[in-house]
């Protein structure tokens, strides 16, 4: 997916590498910048603000000495400074907040497969593919490395979304094989996403204990800073091949930490094996026990983790379902979409360009006192 709103000045390589797919340039040209390694680094160094910007105290110096050398004999209407004062105070909250956007998409980078290009000073063009390894602030200015080579925002061609999509593309076709299966906890499910991809797991195999689908459920949020969108989704059935059910978003960091309190142990393992022999067998002892039942029923098809207590796991997981749906309210989809998006750094600087273009708009005049007779 092309990054829009990030080239600058130097655009004409990008074109020119557009125009011709990408392919042409020295592929892995060797630079003299950049480092080894692939530790994510926050490396920065800042210079003060206040040698750049117009303070708030330099303003209010500013308009002191205009009211103090204005002409008496036709003073300036006080309202004029308390909306020049406005505006100014908006202007800096607006800058304030596409800085803190511009910082959040930044740090998003990390991890993420991306496409950067430049002119190298021999005139050469430098295009390196792969995992944004770590960033850089200097100057002000954001700095992103891949493969070892440097490159600054307005140098990322493609930021690539093919695992999500990979993801995506499984999840629509698990959930509506889950809707039509004859378990009913297959119809209650808890779905993730994030840059990189996105996870439909089963939500009482999330509460059990070490297994797969509760690692991956804490992952996220014990070992990432990745912004993660959680849900958990209610199947109620299939009407015309579209799957029909209930969306309530989770706090996905709250969430998890609940879960870790509600966990039950493991204690059994159901092996469907592949001449067709169906075995429960002590978790406990499953790799032993495995190596035995495999020399007389072959490899194993599926191994389903089942809890210690069925009751303690039936209990915890109506509960919260109850809870759940005693605290939702009715929404509009398409309007919870819509404010996602305005969540996002496109969103945000579109925002801040309709404030910034409504605060530069003249006030009313104020009407003009009649002399008195």
């Amino acid at each position: 997916m092309a990054i829009d709103g990030i080239s600058g000045a130097r655009s004409s390589y990008r074109e020119n590498w557009e125009n011709n797919g990408g392919a042409y340039g020295n592929e892995g040209t060797e630079g003299t910048e950049g480092s080894n390694g692939t530790s994510h680094i926050w490396d920065a160094v800042f210079t003060d603000k206040k040698e750049n910007a117009v303070s708030v105290d330099d303003f209010l110096s500013l308009m002191v000495a205009q009211m103090t050398n204005q002409d008496f004999m036709n003073p300036m209407d006080d309202t004029q400074f308390v909306t020049q004062l406005a505006q100014f105070s908006s202007m800096q909250m607006m800058q304030e907040m596409a800085n803190y956007s511009k910082t959040s998409y930044v740090m998003s980078l990390v991890g993420q497969k991306v496409t950067a290009a430049k002119i190298s000073p021999m005139g050469e063009l430098q295009k390196e593919t792969g995992p944004v390894q770590k960033i850089s602030l200097h100057n002000n200015e954001y700095a992103v490395w891949v493969n070892g080579k440097k490159f600054s925002l307005e140098q990322i061609m493609e930021l690539h979304t093919q695992h999500y999509k990979d993801d995506f593309d499984l999840d629509k076709e698990l959930i509506p094989k889950l809707a039509v299966s004859g378990e009913p906890e297959d119809r209650h499910l808890l779905w993730l996403s994030r840059p990189c991809g996105t996870y439909t797991l089963r939500e009482w195999e999330v509460y059990l204990e070490d297994s797969h689908a509760n690692k991956v459920w804490k992952f996220y949020h014990e070992q990432t800073k990745d912004p993660v969108l959680a849900y958990a989704l209610s199947i109620k059935d299939v009407q015309d091949g579209k799957v029909i059910g209930n969306i309530y978003p989770l706090d996905y960091g709250a969430h998890v930490e609940r879960v870790k309190l509600l966990t039950c142990p493991i204690g059994k393992v159901a092996v469907l094996f592949e001449d067709g022999a169906n075995i429960t067998i002590p978790y406990q002892n499953q790799r032993q026990l495995m190596n035995e039942l495999m020399s007389v029923h072959g490899s194993p098809k599926t191994m389903t983790e089942l809890p210690e207590n069925e009751r303690e796991l039936a209990v915890i997981l109506k509960r919260e379902r109850l809870k759940r749906s005693y605290h939702a309210t009715n929404g509009d989809i398409k309007e919870y979409i819509d404010s996602l998006k305005k969540g996002t750094l496109r969103g945000k600087l579109k925002e801040s360009r309709t404030a910034a273009i409504s605060a530069h708009k003249p006030p009313f005049p104020s009407p003009k006192k009649e002399p008195e007779r």
